[in-house]
């Protein structure tokens, strides 16, 4: 038998808001906010990856207030704004999925839960099975045989007993319960003092709200009381918790059908807010990787005393080298050196690196006490400057060794922090977040060349 079809609805501004909140803050290297997009791009991918469906669409929020604020001004009225870094965040997400070709839905003075139900009622007669990518309980009333929600983040699927198991009733009445115990996360009111358990014995044994309230003489006590005072307010809160499914919006089948990616438009975007990992997840490469680099490099391990002579004639000619220290501990005053390494460029577009090993239990080195000595007039030279990573550390572990660095002029940990304090600050990180594209150096040259921050190190 033939698979049914799978239409998957993405509640795409209940995943912005998650992956917001669930990500710590990441920024690109120019400050932009990106932690939003990230979360859920690979949200994006996932479902995309696992439900391969044969039809899907993202639905978003209207930024205006809805139907529902006229019915009650208070609706809502207890969340706090859209945080700014997030507002950011929101054109490049749309952006995402102008780049993965899929229909998106919005709709002013209707919530996505309302088009969401739009869709669904719209093709509940077509062979196939509905694929709900949202965990808001607002929208399991419309779970049925064919329609599901699917948590990603919990990788958790919701059907029919698991809504009997939340609410104590089938799918077609949570509006009757959401409507007598209210919703502080919507601010709907609901009746004071009836609870999800109460709500959900009172819809078993009447079968729905409206049936309770006409039978609330077989009630006793404080619950007879409170339901007959609040009943116009809880009629009210069920028509704030239904969704209306009759969104005037014009769409067939075909509108939703899976596209290929728009490669192009992924590379561009992703490249700008510098996804590496995403474009390599795709198979597609960064616009910074597109044209090939015409920089000369050359890296090598130096082992004799030749290699190591040249690279002396280097480092005294040179006004500026990057340097590191390989050891045997964590504690500057203990660690012993292992090896060194050296980063220089001896003219435009030559790049040269290597790696001087002196304290290896195996292998071809060079002698220890010859290397420091030939390298510590160099390293004391206030005339080249010195860059490096957490290079405070370096220089205590030579100043145990007899050599005292001056001309330090670089960090790039400090750099680092400098431009995104909240953000990691190792060597692994920033080498994938810096040496993704060359432009990403822009501001880190910006920043390295300022008198403020040589003054960190006056």
């Amino acid at each position: 038998m033939t698979p049914k079809p799978t239409l998957c609805l993405i509640d795409g501004s209940s995943q912005f808001y998650r992956a917001f909140f669930a990500i710590r803050p990441l920024t690109t290297s120019k400050g932009l906010h990106v932690n939003a997009i990230y979360g859920f791009t690979t949200m994006l991918l996932k479902v995309l990856k696992d439900l391969k469906p044969d039809y899907v669409s993202i639905v978003f929020d209207s930024a205006k207030k809805t139907f529902r604020h006229d019915l009650y001004s208070d609706y809502k009225a207890n969340r706090a704004e859209m945080p700014d870094d997030l507002v950011e965040q929101i054109p490049y997400i749309k952006t995402v999925v102008e780049g993965f070709n899929i229909l998106a839905l919005e709709k002013e003075g209707y919530e996505a839960d309302d088009i969401i139900g739009t869709v669904c009622q719209r093709f509940k007669k077509e062979a196939m099975n509905i694929v709900i990518i949202s965990s808001d309980k607002d929208l399991m009333q419309l779970i049925d045989p064919h329609v599901m929600l699917y948590d990603t983040m919990r990788d958790r699927k919701i059907k029919e007993p698991e809504v009997k198991e939340k609410f104590g009733v089938t799918p077609d009445r949570v509006i009757d319960v959401l409507g007598l115990m209210g919703d502080s996360s919507d601010h709907v009111p609901g009746v004071p003092g009836i609870g999800p358990k109460t709500a959900a014995e009172l819809i078993q044994k009447f079968g729905s709200m409206e049936a309770v309230f006409k039978h609330t003489e077989k009630l006793e006590g404080k619950k007879r009381e409170v339901l007959e005072k609040f009943k116009d307010q809880a009629l009210l809160s069920k028509k704030l918790v239904t969704l209306h499914c009759d969104v005037p919006l014009q769409f067939s089948l075909k509108d939703f059908k899976t596209q290929p990616l728009n490669q192009d438009a992924l590379v561009s975007l992703f490249s700008e807010l510098e996804f590496q990992k995403l474009l390599n997840e795709l198979g597609l490469k960064s616009e910074g990787f597109k044209k090939k680099s015409n920089i000369e490099r050359n890296y090598k391990t130096i082992v004799t005393q030749k290699e190591f002579e040249d690279l002396l004639k280097k480092l005294s000619s040179s006004s500026y080298f990057v340097f590191d220290t390989e050891t045997t501990s964590l504690n500057p005053r203990k660690a012993e050196i292992v090896g060194l390494s050296f980063a220089y460029s001896v003219k435009p577009d030559t790049h040269e690196a290597c790696y001087v090993p002196i304290g290896h239990k195996e292998g071809k080195q060079l002698e220890a006490k010859m290397v420091l000595e030939k390298l510590k007039p160099l390293l004391e030279s206030p005339r080249i400057q010195k860059g490096g990573q957490n290079i405070k550390y370096d220089v205590l572990v030579l100043a145990s060794h007899g050599i005292e660095v001056s001309g330090i002029g670089q960090d790039s940990m400090i750099a680092s922090y400098l431009l995104n304090p909240s953000e990691p600050h190792n060597m692994d990180y920033l080498s994938l977040k810096y040496l993704v594209q060359k432009s990403c150096f822009k501001d880190t040259e910006i920043l390295l060349k300022s008198e403020a921050y040589f003054n960190l190190f006056r």
